[in-house]
C-alpha cells in the first residue's frame, strides 16, 4: 500500500523537475486523467491541488483534464460539484474558478473495467489533443489513480 503522503511526494516532485523551471512543459501540451474522479481523494485533494497549480500558471496553457469514476453524471454536474469545493480555497475567485472547470470533462462507466467507458474516453483525449496538435508538437499525459485499493 501506497501512503497518502507518498502519493503526495510523488505528485510535488513534478514541480521539482528541470523542465519545470525552465519553462519547457509550457510548450507542450497536457492530458491528465483522474480515476476516482468523484470520490473523497479527487475532490479534496487532487483537483484542489490542479487548481492551484492552473492558479499559479503552472500548467501548459492547453492542459485537459478527465475525470473518470463509476458515479453516474454529466461533465457539467461533476463541474458544479467540484466548483463548490474549490470556491472555498483562498485565493479563488469565480473567474479562475470558472477558467479552470472550462478544462474540465468527465465520464462515467459502470466500473473500472468498463471497455466501452475506457473508450469513450480515448475518444474525448484523443480529439481535444488532435484540435490542439498544430500548438503543440507534443502532448503529454499524467494519470491518477484516486481508487479504492480493491481496484489495482
Amino acid at each position: 500500500d501506497i501512503s497518502m503522503h507518498a502519493y503526495n511526494t510523488a505528485f510535488l516532485s513534478i514541480m521539482n523537475a528541470p523542465t519545470i523551471k525552465c519553462n519547457a512543459y509550457k510548450k507542450q501540451g497536457l492530458s491528465i486523467v483522474v480515476f476516482g474522479a468523484s470520490g473523497h481523494l479527487a475532490r479534496v485533494k487532487i483537483m484542489p491541488s490542479l487548481f492551484r497549480l492552473f492558479g499559479h500558471d503552472k500548467l501548459p496553457p492547453f492542459t485537459f483534464i478527465y475525470g473518470y469514476a463509476r458515479t453516474k453524471m454529466t461533465s457539467e454536474e461533476w463541474r458544479e460539484s467540484l466548483k463548490r469545493d474549490l470556491m472555498s480555497i483562498r485565493g479563488a475567485n469565480s473567474n479562475l474558478v470558472t477558467e479552470f472547470l472550462s478544462k474540465c470533462v468527465y465520464v462515467s462507466g459502470d466500473s473500472y473495467r468498463d471497455v466501452a467507458a475506457y473508450s469513450r474516453l480515448d475518444k474525448l483525449i484523443k480529439e481535444q489533443e488532435y484540435q490542439h496538435c498544430h500548438m503543440y508538437q507534443q502532448f503529454n499525459r499524467m494519470f491518477y489513480l484516486a481508487v479504492p485499493p480493491n481496484v489495482f
